[in-house]
């Protein structure tokens, strides 16, 4: 078999505010021979999280930020195109990782972050979404630390995100009355009856006061794309039994 062609896209230049096509370029490399333990995922499906933008500055998150040339780091789907190692990476079998926006991931034995097999009867797209990172983020900042009680209100931010959409509906279902903030009337107007109460846009009002003057505890929550607004956090916090969690 000849040498595979990888497809990626790096990053080319640091965004200065919002994201544009400028920052990246599109390149061709080689594909490297399998080392020991090692097997090729050919890239199915690609999560566009909000996390990412985090990644591109160079201080990054949660993790170091992407350096300039580098392949935009991402979750995504791939499956097993070649492996040395059968029985942890299976031919055919699909995976999520971090897979980074390019064709082909190279993959090493029990790597870091870690690497998740997908059942076979599971829909390659699920796993990028409420059966994977993005639905297990807002059941455990829901469920685990959150914790909000029946007649509580509480507050997403991000609201319109995969996390944010989701952990408004977990905090439904726990009896909380349900408050969204979101970056446009568009993302706003997303949000069906039933679903939460929603209110002024990031940005495009001030922040709703009336909400948090309504109950005794306001519960204030980050989503994946930046922190709680400063107002959220000091409404919260002052309340007697308020609490703000990122």
């Amino acid at each position: 078999m000849g040498t595979r062609r990888n497809h990626q896209i790096v990053l080319a230049r640091r965004p200065t505010g919002a994201v544009s096509e400028a920052c990246f370029e599109s390149t061709v490399r080689d594909v490297p021979e399998l080392g020991e333990g090692e097997a090729l995922l050919q890239v199915r499906y690609l999560g566009i999280d909000p996390t990412i933008r985090g990644w591109l500055d160079e201080r990054g998150n949660y993790m170091a930020g992407v350096a300039i040339g580098e392949c935009v780091r991402s979750n995504g789907v791939g499956v097993v195109v070649e492996t040395n190692n059968p029985e942890e990476y299976p031919l055919g079998r699909a995976f999520m990782h971090l897979t980074g926006w390019q064709e082909y991931c190279v993959v090493q034995s029990n790597p870091f972050p870690p690497i998740t097999m997908l059942p076979e009867d599971v829909e390659l797209t699920d796993v990028l979404g409420v059966l994977g990172h993005i639905g297990i983020t807002a059941y455990v900042g829901v469920l685990e630390v959150a914790k909000p009680q029946p007649g509580e209100t509480f507050l997403v931010s991000a609201a319109a995100s995969g996390v944010g959409s989701i952990a408004g509906q977990i905090a439904r279902m726990q009896g909380a009355r349900v408050f969204g903030i979101a970056g446009s009337a568009e993302k706003l107007a997303g949000f069906k009856p039933g679903e939460g109460d929603v209110d002024t846009p990031r940005g495009g009002g001030p922040f709703p006061h009336a909400a948090a003057a309504e109950a005794p505890d306001v519960e204030a929550t980050k989503q994946a794309d930046g922190a709680i607004p400063l107002p959220a956090r000091a409404e919260a916090t002052a309340k007697p039994r308020g609490r703000a969690h990122a």
